[in-house]
């Protein structure tokens, strides 16, 4: 009797499998994909305006020593701005750091006056005074100024130093960024941008700049350096956004605009069961599900478990289990849930019961999945076979609905 009822019972259960997963997926303590955050970026050394010269030659190199900051997470930043003769167009502008090339985030082209800016990650800056070798060169005519700046930056994402960046020139007093730069919470926006006229001031009309660094105003042009502070959350600046120069200028303004990314610092991350379904021998005498902690780290968390009946009984075939699970700061190793197995005599059909976890604490999310279902192998044998002629009762348990009915079986009998 117990083993028919239990039969319909498993096979209804496969059955609404995939809508336990649906409502895991949905329910409050449901999915969800840790979110990521950044740490801050800091500026290790000031912008610094090296040299301010008029070469009046069509190309050359320049050479000054420097030492940067060490820290972690270094990202070394130069910026070069220069202007040419009336006739003359910039061709190119390179730098080097102890003989390491610099990778270009932007320059503004062709024109009279010239803006350029490169970089290097923490790997590539050389330890101690080394020497920082600027290399420019200009067609049909000399470089009349040229300026050379630099800052250093830490806690900057290695493999993407740079979020978002433009370079442009404009045929005015004031030059707009052109395109957006999107930006990361935890870093911060610079940008360089330099002016045929002297002495030029700048300024920009968003107020996150909040002034202008390393300014020079001497050898035929003027050029500045300007930061934001570290970014409250990830935004964007518009296209629109414009620089102005005022005082003695000329039609002739140039920009690169760089957003520093921070390095991104995973959350708690979540927790899950490592797998949705578990399979046990009666006579096994427990079985241990395994609860993963996956997408971060940070911060001491927790989640509670408990088991609960469905064709498998509490007490009968297996020992209810309930606590929680505990996590220290910057542990991800597993944890597990020990569930005891009850193996009696009697022949029966496989049988199941589920463990689910939920009440995620200190920040961590329920992954997938969250409710894990255990099926009990009987050892004892098929069911017994019910007899001919006689009357028994069923339970036919669908869709969480019990119908009860009495089925006679009789044997036909052959014609004598």
């Amino acid at each position: 009797m117990l083993g028919l009822s239990r039969h319909y019972k498993i096979k209804n259960l496969l059955n609404l499998l995939p809508l336990i997963v649906l409502f895991s997926i949905f329910m409050p303590h449901g999915w969800y994909l840790p979110e990521e955050t950044h740490a801050a970026t800091a500026s290790l050394d000031a912008w610094t305006n090296i040299y301010s010269g008029a070469p009046a030659n069509a190309g050359g190199t320049i050479n000054n020593t420097i030492t940067v900051t060490s820290g972690a997470g270094r990202l070394f930043l130069t910026a070069v701005c220069l202007e040419t003769a009336n006739g003359a167009t910039s061709t190119g502008i390179s730098a080097t750091l102890g003989g390491t090339a610099l990778t270009q985030i932007g320059r503004a082209g062709n024109n009279r006056e010239d803006c350029w800016m490169g970089y290097l990650t923490d790997s590539q800056i050389p330890a101690g005074g080394s020497t920082l070798a600027v290399t420019y060169a200009s067609g049909g005519g000399n470089t009349t100024g040229i300026h050379i700046k630099w800052a250093s930056y830490s806690g900057v994402d290695q493999t993407t130093p740079v979020n978002s960046s433009i370079a442009v020139y404009s045929a005015a007093a004031t030059v707009q960024f052109g395109t957006a730069i999107n930006y990361l919470s935890g870093g911060q926006t610079v940008y360089v941008a330099g002016n045929g006229g002297t002495p030029a001031t700048e300024s920009a009309d968003n107020a996150d700049f909040g002034g202008s660094l390393a300014g020079d105003t001497t050898s035929a042009h003027s050029s500045y350096a300007e930061q934001t502070a570290n970014h409250a959350a990830n935004g964007s600046y518009a296209s629109t956004t414009t620089i102005t120069f005022a005082g003695t200028t000329s039609a002739r303004s140039a920009i690169v605009v760089a957003a520093i990314n921070p390095v991104a610092v995973a959350g708690p991350g979540s927790l899950q069961f490592i797998s949705s379904t578990y399979n046990v021998n009666e006579n096994g005498g427990s079985i241990i599900l395994t609860v993963s902690r996956t997408g971060g780290s940070t911060g001491a968390v927790g989640v509670s478990f408990a088991t609960a009946n469905d064709t498998a009984l509490s007490g009968s075939d297996y020992t209810a289990n309930s606590g929680t699970l505990s996590w220290a700061d910057a542990d991800t190793a597993s944890k597990t849930i020990t569930v005891n197995i009850t193996n009696d005599p009697t022949p029966e059909p496989s049988e199941a019961f589920s463990v689910s976890i939920f009440t995620p604490t200190g920040g961590v999310t329920l992954g997938i999945p969250n409710i894990s279902i255990v099926t009990i192998t009987d050892d004892d044998g098929a069911p017994a076979q019910v007899p001919a002629g006689n009357t028994f009762l069923f339970t036919a348990l669908l869709a969480g609905i019990s119908t009860y009915g009495v089925l006679k079986i009789q044997k036909k009998k052959g014609r004598g």
